[in-house]
């Protein structure tokens, strides 16, 4: 597969002896299964989602293995900016199930991690540190709970093995309650002394 596409995840399989290399190439998701004998140069190819228009950006996997979401942003007369929800089947390494949430300006969506529980999804477009509550009926009632959670020139999110979200910002930033909503989940910039973020 050759792409330019910086989407890139490594999910446990579901029989506990392997895992998949899940990435995304413009207009569809290949998942490469890696077992002991390596990994199959035959991928599952999901042909789901809009057509990406740049291949800047993460895509990640919540905790569950259940989830997948990305950000879309279509180039020509009509750019959008979209966030794309996914279900993965880490059995068979297919994508399915595709929602887009549309987003209200025309930009990236670059940082993108999920709550520890799944419920909660945060999105940053370079600037806007973003929140979503997943457990909403309808992807538009999903994309009306948006609650901006800082301003801080939020570029990449991850979530850490003590399961606070850390933001590589203008320095490094922690969402500290990350399954919470609103300003429940405690945001808290430069939690890392000494440390610089990117950007």
């Amino acid at each position: 597969l050759q792409s330019n596409s910086e989407k890139l995840e490594v999910v446990p399989s579901s029989d506990g002896t392997g895992y998949w290399l899940l990435t995304h190439d413009f207009d569809a998701f290949y998942a490469f299964k890696i077992e002991a004998t390596g990994i199959q140069p035959t991928p599952v190819i999901s042909q789901i989602g809009g057509t990406q228009g740049n291949g800047a950006g993460h895509m990640k996997v919540n905790k569950q293995f259940t989830k997948i979401a990305i950000g879309l942003l279509t180039l020509g007369a009509s750019s959008t900016t979209q966030i794309e929800l996914f279900d993965f089947n880490n059995a068979t390494g297919e994508v399915s199930n595709g929602t887009a949430l549309n987003y209200p300006t025309v930009v990236y969506i670059y940082g993108i991690e999920f709550s520890p529980n799944g419920k909660v999804l945060y999105i940053s477009d370079l600037e806007d540190l973003v929140q979503y509550d997943l457990t909403q009926p309808t992807p538009l009632a999903i994309q009306n709970s948006a609650y901006v959670v800082s301003t801080n020139f939020s570029r990449t999110l991850q979530v850490g093995i003590d399961d606070k979200i850390y933001i590589n910002e203008q320095s490094i930033g922690a969402i500290q309650c990350p399954n919470e909503l609103g300003a429940a989940c405690g945001y808290q910039p430069s939690v890392l002394a000494n440390q610089t973020g990117g950007g």
